[in-house]
């Protein structure tokens, strides 16, 4: 019996639409009692501001589906589900500004939004906050009414779009979120800037027999120029080397990206062939590898297969290193580390609440008051001034390692500004290192530092678990000017790697749970890829922009329990158990005896062991009320010519045998890859058995048998909810 991880919550969707009139009457509420005033109130310019209407619809928003992951994922104190968010509502929103009146109209979105109660307390309300944000980006649109419509063409509705989209990224796509408090005592500034949960490593090594997509001339040319580019999850993007005119290009890299979500960040590898700056780059296939595999498994060192692409495959290795707390961790690194290749040994967490008490320019404040009165004066008459920078501001800047600046954020029109923002760093090695500080007074042009700081991470290695938070004086400033920061360092240490005797069997369940996920808005289908050198198994699905591709991996288990072409020697998921039972004519089973005979002359000829005919890697899952067979490839077959075989596949379903279908030939190749998909209507699988046999393709006249092996496989002993990708 198959429970997936993602609920049906029709009971809460039932709820939220008998409430709905009463939430939409009490959001019109708050709107124009507080957002109305507030909205008036921030400039002169808006003291006209007003909403001319609001109108939410009769729809309410629509639950999915919802997932709450258990104690492995997450930490004791906190509960984290993930809701599958559904609005599409004739919601009508308008507003008024000195007679121009513009709205919104058909406002719908589509997302996964992650809920995390976090920390879970012992006092009432039980939950110390509440923190909202989607996990990817999610699918927002709308249409334009009155004074609006201007936006609606070509070139305007998409930056417009675009803006929308990237503001509410800013403030609710992972890593951001929106944190309610509920308990006065917590520090929300830890829930709003959390730890990563960790660092992934990416090796790009190689890639070999990639397409020439470059064009050849009288046989000349050809090739490609590759490059690869690499993405994890909505915050990084890597980009290799450029190798010229190599189908067998090598590039030695390494990227460091910090993943904030383990169970649904995707690293996605991109290859392309380089056309120039003013050609678009060709692809040349892609694979995707979701981060809850490397973190099961601590390293994943494999020859993927590219999708999307007739030919080629690529060799990446991946490490998932923890943050850890112990300081003697750091030695162990350090040991390791190569010192002629920049590898980080440890991450540093800043976070800076703002400073107090800085030094003030009593002239420049009178003369700034001055200007902004007079500016405000003309703007009130109607007079249009142009772009003037008349702010008195101080900025926060902050440079890591004597590198360029890192982060630099401005407050404006005070002493005592506060940022509140948090930065990540990579550090190579905390004895050494050093962050620096500079807060300047920005006017016009001309900018006047306004105190500095420097902090030696060495410092970080004797403290309590590694944090120091507390007002730092700062250096060239006023007598009691100070930094409010917390700083934070972890050591990066490599995960211990699955003890599992299938290592390599690497998402599998992540697969299965993809192929059934009712995500409205995503249809993901699996299919499969060739394997690796060392004999892996290797799958992959086409999934939607959102969630990229997901891969599964299951390494060949070294116990034999595997069956081979045309013998079973053990059947657990109902193989039949003899060469008889599944070649019916007498004269094949003699020819398979004659021609294994003549491969191991030693051998007696009534004696056929375990993948004496070779081996047959198949995938057999159910989707889309459909039995999806993919045939990857076979390997030790027996030769039917004189030292290799033409080979085939053909599949089709017993007894009735009315769904037939076969592979290309794979001309003299004793170890084909095939990589093809069939697709068998439900009401064709329900009892019945699966017949796959392999076969040498001869002439046309030719008398020769053509069977090299064959296996059947009871589909009713499958769980096809789940990829079945065995041996055969």
């Amino acid at each position: 019996v198959y429970f997936p991880d993602v609920e049906k919550a029709e009971w809460l969707n039932k709820i939220m639409q008998q409430m709905w009139p009463y939430i939409t009457n009490y959001v019109k509420t708050v709107i124009y009692e507080k957002v109305q005033g507030s909205v008036q109130s921030s400039s002169t310019l808006l003291s006209n501001f007003n909403f001319t209407e609001i109108n939410l619809g009769c729809t309410a928003p629509r639950v999915a589906g919802l997932k709450v992951y258990d104690n492995s994922l997450t930490r004791r104190n906190e509960i984290v589900m993930d809701i599958q968010i559904v609005y599409d509502s004739e919601c009508n929103c308008g507003v008024s500004v000195n007679r121009l009146q513009a709205g919104i109209s058909n406002f719908s979105v589509r997302g996964l939004l992650r809920v995390e109660f976090h920390p879970l307390i012992e006092q009432m309300p039980l939950v110390g906050a509440v923190s909202l944000s989607f996990v990817n980006d999610p699918c927002i649109d709308f249409n334009l009414t009155e004074l609006a419509n201007l936006f609606d063409l070509p070139g305007f509705n998409h930056l417009l779009r675009g803006a929308i989209s990237d503001g509410v990224c800013g403030m609710m796509v992972l890593p951001d979120k929106y944190v309610i408090k509920l308990h006065p005592d917590v520090d929300i500034s830890r829930i709003r800037f959390p730890l990563p949960q960790g660092v992934i490593r990416i090796h790009v090594i190689e890639a070999r027999k990639l397409e020439e997509k470059d064009k050849k001339i009288l046989g000349f040319g050809g090739g490609s120029d590759p490059y690869v580019t690499v993405k994890v999850g909505q915050q990084h993007k890597f980009t290799t080397s450029i190798i010229k005119n190599n189908v067998n290009p090598r590039w030695n890299e390494v990227f460091d990206a910090l993943v904030h979500d383990v169970p649904t960040t995707q690293i996605q590898f991109a290859l392309f062939d380089d056309d120039g700056a003013l050609n678009k780059s060709d692809n040349l296939g892609m694979v995707s590898i979701p981060v809850k595999s490397v973190f099961e498994l601590g390293i994943i060192d494999e020859w993927v297969q590219l999708s999307d692409a007739s030919t080629g495959a690529i060799h990446i290795r991946l490490e998932f290193y923890e943050l850890s707390e112990d300081p003697a961790d750091l030695i162990e690194v350090l040991e390791h580390s190569n010192s002629d290749e920049k590898i980080y040994s440890s991450l540093l967490n800043i976070y800076i609440d703002g400073a107090q008490n800085l030094p003030v320019n009593y002239l420049q404040l009178y003369w700034q008051s001055f200007f902004t009165w007079y500016v405000n004066l003309l703007y009130s008459a109607g007079t249009y001034l142009g772009l003037v920078n008349l702010e008195h501001e101080e900025s926060c800047s902050l440079n890591i390692l004597s590198q360029n600046v890192m982060s630099e954020k401005t407050a404006s029109h005070t002493c005592n500004p506060v940022w509140e923002e948090s930065f990540n760093c990579l550090v190579s090695n905390p004895n050494l290192d050093n962050v620096s500080f500079k807060i300047s007074n920005q006017h016009g042009t001309k900018q006047n530092t306004l105190g500095h700081l420097k902090f030696s991470l060495g410092q970080l290695l004797k403290a309590k678990e590694m944090t120091i938070e507390q007002p730092f004086a700062l250096k060239s400033s006023g007598p009691t000017s100070v930094l409010n920061a917390r700083f934070c360092l972890r050591i990066l240490k490599l995960k211990s790697q699955s003890k599992s005797p299938d290592k390599s069997s690497f998402l599998l369940e992540s697969l299965s749970s993809a192929v059934e996920n009712e995500n409205p808005e995503n249809s993901i289908e699996a299919e499969s890829l060739e394997g690796s050198d060392v004999g892996s198994s290797l799958s992959r699905s086409s999934a939607s922009a959102n969630f990229g591709l997901f891969l599964a991996l299951k390494k060949n288990a070294s116990n034999g329990t595997n069956s081979v072409l045309g013998l079973n020697t053990t059947s657990s998921s109902g193989r039949t158990p003899s060469v008889a039972s599944e070649i019916s004519n007498i004269g094949e089973i003699s020819n398979l005896r004659r021609r294994l005979h003549a491969k191991s002359p030693n051998q007696p000829n009534d004696v056929m062991t375990d993948n004496d005919l070779g081996r047959l890697k198949l995938t057999i899952r159910y989707s889309k009320k459909r039995l999806v067979v993919l045939v990857l490839m076979a390997e030790n077959l027996i030769a039917c010519d004189e030292d290799t075989s033409d080979p085939y596949v053909r599949i089709y379903i017993i007894p009735d045998k009315r769904t037939r279908k076969k592979t290309k030939v794979v001309k003299r190749d004793l170890s084909p890859s095939v990589g093809s998909k069939f697709d068998i209507p439900k009401k064709e699988v329900k009892q019945k058995k699966l017949h796959v046999s392999v076969k040498n393709q001869t002439g046309f006249l030719s008398s020769e048998k053509v069977l090299m092996g064959q296996v059947i496989i009871d589909l009713t002993e499958l769980d096809l909810l789940q990829p079945n990708t065995e041996w055969y």
